[in-house]
């Protein structure tokens, strides 16, 4: 039996942040990256994505949709998604497949909606080790 414990994250993790997303592969099993939404200063709207090191209990890297927070409008949940796969017809036990390909476990996009408040809906791509858009 495993025990579950609370920690504080360092003073970063005073921002307010939801909808916390590891690599679905690593659902279950110990993840050292997760992703969540954040909010901004006023905390009304959210305003960008928020990249955390749960190892060493710390916020690594933010992407800010604007300093307008009226102007995001609605952004939905990030997904990361993994820079490889392996073959569908190729049997995959779940977890294993990071450790056997020695790939770093945010090698991969972090992907998510923002719906603006003019109707359009973009699809956001970032680099999930950089959270860099190039």
């Amino acid at each position: 039996t495993r025990t579950i414990t609370k920690h504080q994250f360092d003073d970063a993790s005073s921002i307010s942040t939801e909808f916390p997303r590891v690599r679905d592969t690593l659902i279950g099993y110990p993840s050292r990256y997760a992703y969540t939404v954040r909010h901004g200063a006023q905390r009304t709207n959210i305003s960008g994505l928020a990249k955390w090191d749960l190892y060493d209990r710390k916020l690594v890297a933010e992407i800010d949709f604007g300093p307008n927070e009226s102007t995001v409008g609605l952004v939905g949940e990030p997904q990361f998604v993994p820079r490889r796969t392996p073959r569908a017809d190729h049997h995959v036990d779940v977890g294993k497949a990071e450790k056997d390909e020695a790939e770093d476990e945010d090698d991969g996009y972090v992907l998510t909606t923002t719906m603006r408040p003019d109707h359009s809906t973009w699809l956001c791509i970032y680099d999930a080790k950089t959270f860099s858009s190039e």
